[in-house]
Order: C-alpha cells, then sequence, then structure tokens
C-alpha cells in the first residue's frame, strides 16, 4: 500500500471514530435529558425543586445539539462583521445584507404552528406508549391473580408453573421485539426452563406471538371452567393487542414529509433572521440568532427523541416491575392458602 492510500485511510478511520464519538456523546446527552427513571416520592420531590433551573443550565454545557446553533451564530457574526466593516464605511459601494422584517414577522407564525403540531403528535406518541406499557402491567398482575386462583386443582400444578413463567416472560419478550438489543437470553435465562427457552428464541421475530400463544394453549389445557377461561383470554388477547400497537408505532413515525419540511423551514428562518433584525439590532443579531436557534432546535429535537418512545420509556424498570409484581402476587397467594389451612374454623353464635 502506498503512502498516499495509507494516508487516506488513516484520515478515513479519524473522521470515522470522530463522527462515532460524537454520537455517542449525542445518545448519552439524551439519555441524560430523559433518564429512562421510574419516579418515585425521591425524585418528585427533586424534579419541583426550585433549584431544578440551576441543574438544567449546569447539563448545557455537556449538551451535544450545538452544531447547528453554533453554525447559524458564525453565519450571524460573519454577516454582522461584513455590514458593519465592509458595507457600511463603503458608503454604498458594497450593498448592506439586509431585508424587511415583515417577511418574517408573518412566518413566525407557521413556523409556531408546525413545531407546535409536532410536539402535540410526538407527545401523543410517547403518551399512547406510555399506556400500552401500563396496561401491560395491569394485565400481567391481573392474569396472577387469576392464574393462582384459578388453576388451583393438583391436575394443573405443572401448567400453573409453566404459566406463570411464561407470564415473566412476556414483557422481555415484548420489549425485545420493539429494541432488537440481543439481551433476550439473558434476561430469561432465570425464568423458563433451557428447553422452553431454546424453543422461544427460535420462534424469533415474533417471540411474543409465540408466547401468548403458550400461554393460550396451557389456558385451553387447564381444568378450570369455561367462563374462567374466557376471562383469562380476554387478557392474554390485550397482551396481543399490545404487542400489534407497539410495533405500529415503531414501525410508522410521523409522515417524513412533515419532519423534513419542519427541519427546513427551522434552517432558512434562522438565516433569514439577521437579515430581516440587522436594521434594528445591529450586532446584537448575533446573540439573538443564538438564543432563538438554542430554543427552537431543542423544542424540534425533543420530538424528534419522543416520537419513538421506546427509546426513552425505562422499559428494563417496567419489565423487571412486571415480573416483581408476578412474583409478589404467586408468593401472596401462597402465604393466604397457608394462612387458610392453619386457621380454625369459628362457629357461630
Amino acid at each position: 500500500m502506498s503512502n498516499t492510500n495509507r494516508m487516506g485511510h488513516t484520515v478515513r478511520n479519524s473522521i470515522n471514530m470522530s463522527l462515532q464519538d460524537y454520537h455517542d456523546k449525542w445518545m448519552y446527552s439524551f439519555a441524560m435529558l430523559f433518564h429512562k427513571t421510574i419516579y418515585n416520592h425521591i425524585a418528585w420531590n427533586e424534579h419541583r425543586s426550585n433549584l431544578r433551573h440551576s441543574r438544567q443550565l449546569l447539563r448545557l454545557a455537556g449538551f451535544t445539539l450545538w452544531p447547528p446553533v453554533v453554525i447559524l451564530t458564525i453565519y450571524s457574526a460573519l454577516l454582522a462583521a461584513y455590514n458593519e466593516e465592509v458595507a457600511i464605511p463603503s458608503q454604498g459601494k458594497y450593498a448592506i445584507m439586509h431585508i424587511p422584517s415583515g417577511p418574517l414577522t408573518f412566518t413566525a407564525a407557521a413556523l409556531i404552528v408546525l413545531l407546535s403540531f409536532r410536539m402535540t403528535a410526538c407527545y401523543g406518541r410517547f403518551d399512547e406508549a406510555r399506556k400500552i406499557w401500563g396496561a401491560n402491567l395491569n394485565r400481567g398482575r391481573d392474569l396472577a391473580r387469576q392464574a393462582c386462583t384459578w388453576m388451583d386443582s393438583k391436575e394443573d400444578e405443572k401448567i400453573f408453573h409453566t404459566f406463570i413463567q411464561y407470564l415473566k416472560a412476556f414483557p422481555y419478550c415484548m420489549k425485545e421485539n420493539i429494541e432488537g438489543e440481543g439481551r433476550l437470553h439473558d434476561e430469561l435465562v432465570s425464568i423458563l426452563d433451557a428447553q422452553d427457552l431454546e424453543v422461544l428464541l427460535a420462534s424469533a421475530p415474533m417471540i411474543p406471538n409465540h408466547c401468548c400463544q403458550v400461554l393460550t394453549e396451557l389456558l385451553a389445557k387447564s381444568h378450570m371452567p369455561d367462563i374462567l377461561k374466557a376471562f383469562v383470554s380476554q387478557n392474554i388477547q390485550t397482551f396481543v393487542d399490545n404487542t400489534g400497537m407497539c410495533e405500529r408505532l415503531f414501525k410508522t413515525p410521523i409522515p417524513l414529509s412533515y419532519t423534513h419540511l419542519t427541519s427546513q423551514f427551522l434552517v432558512v428562518w434562522h438565516v433569514v433572521l439577521p437579515l430581516a433584525i440587522w436594521d434594528s439590532c445591529g450586532w446584537l443579531v448575533v446573540p439573538a440568532t443564538f438564543f432563538s436557534a438554542a430554543a427552537l432546535f431543542c423544542i424540534d429535537e425533543v420530538g424528534i427523541q419522543i416520537e419513538e418512545p421506546f427509546s426513552v420509556l425505562p422499559l428494563q424498570a417496567i419489565c423487571d416491575g412486571i415480573r416483581n409484581n408476578i412474583e409478589h402476587i404467586k408468593n401472596a397467594h401462597e402465604r393466604i392458602i397457608l394462612m387458610a389451612h392453619d386457621m380454625p374454623l369459628r362457629r357461630r353464635d
């Protein structure tokens, strides 16, 4: 390999490493922004604290959405320098770069509408995703309660044990279906038997459907009355519906044309901004452009992040919570059974 080729290869590697480093910092910045935290009393107290503003200002130092903001600010500074140092002293030889502020004023309302609609639509997706996973938690609790109470015959003992195993496994299967991080084996190795786990993983990419099918088969083989099976089946149906709703949210973003239009509008609007306010602001176009770009680009970026809500929701904590709730209900049922056996019968007076 020649020296030129080696140098080019080295430069490409350096650029790739720089881009990867920027991407990693960018992802870390938004992980810090959204935390992926299940809130408790302490977290809510901190959230409402009067010191929250100072904490958020300190985090700005590590915030990595600066490239478009800095580029637009430098552009406004160059424009101001040209007008102040070249155009004005030339006494008409060079034209001052400015335009009337009217077009900017008229289009500001359109920009606000674009950003508002985007944020509303993105938050709607985030809220729907959180409700879906909240429903998973509720249905998991209800199924555990029903199984503990209604699969009470000796013939159903093995069915009940397997049913609870797959009930614990389902949220992790659903999480893997939308995240695709490849951690499902490690998460389920302590829940399912080795053979069941192997069969479940082999059903990819329809792992949640396989899990629901196993639950349905176990329900059909149980000895509980048909009327009770219908109630349990409705809860399993909710799992199937929730899987489909998560797939819809993940595979179908807000129309890309709208996302592209918002981004293009933001850039063009901030390119025009220093031209439109030069006559009234002078050198103040620089901080004005900086603060406007920082605010509006950050609003747009928050919308981008919550548009795909599963990357910011604490899914791992939710899955662990569902598993712990199911285990707690099972243990509570066993304690109640023991108490019922040990409790002396009371005679009515």
